[in-house]
């Protein structure tokens, strides 16, 4: 159930390409189809859908990051639990 690691129905993810470990940056945000997309290799996460590959070399989701809102300071989002899986490419 991913609304216990949301904060008011907001999701954070991994901002690195599971594929080649590029960072994703706001640029690299498709409005139109609401997707990010890698700009190295082309791979396009639905972050409506967990993350989901779209298209693209990738072969896993992106990481969802658990985050937790502070009420007393509005706006605040804070990773609300201990990370349990690897993010990221993993580097032998």
């Amino acid at each position: 159930d991913w609304r216990g690691d949301s904060a008011d129905g907001i999701l954070a993810y991994s901002a690195e390409c599971v594929y080649d470990a590029t960072v994703m940056e706001a640029k690299d945000w498709d409005a139109i189809h609401k997707l990010f997309v890698c700009p190295d290799c082309q791979s396009k996460y639905d972050p409506i859908h967990g993350g989901a590959v779209v298209s693209g070399p990738a072969k896993r989701e992106l990481p969802q990051v658990p985050v937790g809102d502070d009420l007393d300071k509005p706006g605040l989002l804070w990773i609300s639990h201990g990370v349990i899986d690897w993010i990221g490419l993993k580097r032998t």
